[in-house]
């Protein structure tokens, strides 16, 4: 029997479009790289956001168990339009999703070798999974290796809609579980900051595509790549564009400081 690389996902889609983006990479990705998808749970308290990650890769031909966050007030409270809804309406999909607990713990759980999980959003529901019943022990044992999208590391000053950066939205928009996930997963982690997400794509997508369709309700033009990169980052360990600095621990302060 063929060995896959078994990954977990954990995206809270909906709010930014570079989410579908990151889907879009995955899926592209899957076969070159052998990769199976054992479960994505979507952090969205909406199951939009499920099912809009279920149409992302259906588009492609690919079917992969999702499951939403059944608790409200995380990201189903926007004055912009949440994309995943609009998707949800004009295309079409299943109802019967999971939640992100149950998608998780069977992936956790099913999982044949050590996985790779990459996290694209805040760690609220990730954190509420790790802390119930023996996840956290479940987790540490069978995960090679953590791919997060979050922090600010760089000592240099990083400019965004005219204002200087010095924390990181997934970390800010929960700090108490981006502690949590820090300081309880005893894994090899990599961090893909914000600065390193500065970089804009999004054209040339293929017309009628969910994709372009997420892009085109959030903002209408191209985004920049946070969720992308970090998850094209985790498939393929891109040595010739990017670079991993030293080794060492990460601290994320009270206030979101990385």
């Amino acid at each position: 029997m063929e060995k896959y690389n078994e990954f977990i996902i954990d995206t809270d889609i909906g709010n930014d479009c570079d989410d579908a983006g990151a889907l879009a990479i995955l899926n592209n990705l899957m076969d070159k790289y052998n990769i199976k998808v054992l479960g994505i749970g979507s952090s969205s308290s909406l199951k939009e956001g499920a099912y809009c990650t279920n149409i992302i890769n259906e588009y492609y031909n690919h079917k992969i168990e999702t499951g939403y966050y059944d608790k409200k007030g995380f990201y189903d409270h926007y004055d912009h339009k949440i994309y995943s809804e609009i998707v949800s309406n004009e295309f079409p999909h299943k109802n019967d999703v999971k939640t992100y607990e149950q998608v998780l713990k069977e992936a956790f759980l099913k999982a044949t070798d050590k996985i790779t999980l990459v996290i694209l959003g805040p760690m609220h529901a990730f954190m509420d999974f790790l802390m119930k019943d023996d996840n956290l022990k479940l987790v540490n044992e069978k995960t090679k290796h953590v791919y997060i999208m979050g922090g600010k590391f760089c000592s240099y000053p990083v400019y965004y809609e005219g204002k200087e950066v010095t924390k990181e939205w997934n970390i800010t928009e929960y700090i108490k579980g981006a502690k949590y996930v820090v300081n309880n997963l005893k894994v090899p982690t990599t961090f893909v900051p914000f600065e390193t997400g500065l970089i804009l794509t999004g054209t040339n997508l293929k017309a009628n595509s969910p994709v372009k369709r997420s892009y085109e309700v959030f903002s209408g033009k191209e985004r920049f790549s946070w969720d992308p990169i970090t998850m094209y980052y985790a498939i393929t360990k891109d040595n010739v564009n990017f670079v991993e600095t030293n080794k060492g621990d990460v601290t994320i302060l009270d206030d979101g400081t990385s």
